[in-house]
Order: structure tokens, then sequence, then C-alpha cells
């Protein structure tokens, strides 16, 4: 496993790698408009997105700073 992590098999385990990157951003993508009325992106779904995009940022700007 830890093999994999270092990416010491290169050329092919990169585009996996970056394959299941792709489909895992998919997925969270689309999660957020399955949820249909308060539940869903306009209602809740709105302040849980907002936070999980500010923490990120915010941290980003503190170790940037």
């Amino acid at each position: 496993m830890n093999q994999l992590h270092l990416n010491a098999p290169k050329r092919l385990w990169t585009y996996i790698a970056d394959l299941y990157a792709l489909s895992l951003i998919f997925v969270a993508v689309t999660g957020l408009f399955v949820l249909k009325g308060r539940m869903g992106i306009t209602g809740r779904g709105a302040w849980l997105t907002l936070i999980g995009a500010v923490i990120p940022i915010a941290y980003w700007i503190y170790c940037h700073s």
C-alpha cells in the first residue's frame, strides 16, 4: 500500500488515481443536487456547502499569508 501511496509504479497508477479523483468530484457535485426542498442546496445544503468551502479557503489564506 505504501508503494501505491508514494506512486512508485508511476505511469498507469497516476492515471488510475486521477480517474478516481475525478469520479469522487463527480459524486460530490451531483450529491449537492440530489435532495430537493428545504433539505437540498437551496435550504440547509446551502449552509453546509458554504461551511465546506469556507474552512479550506480560510486555512489556505491563513497558511499562505
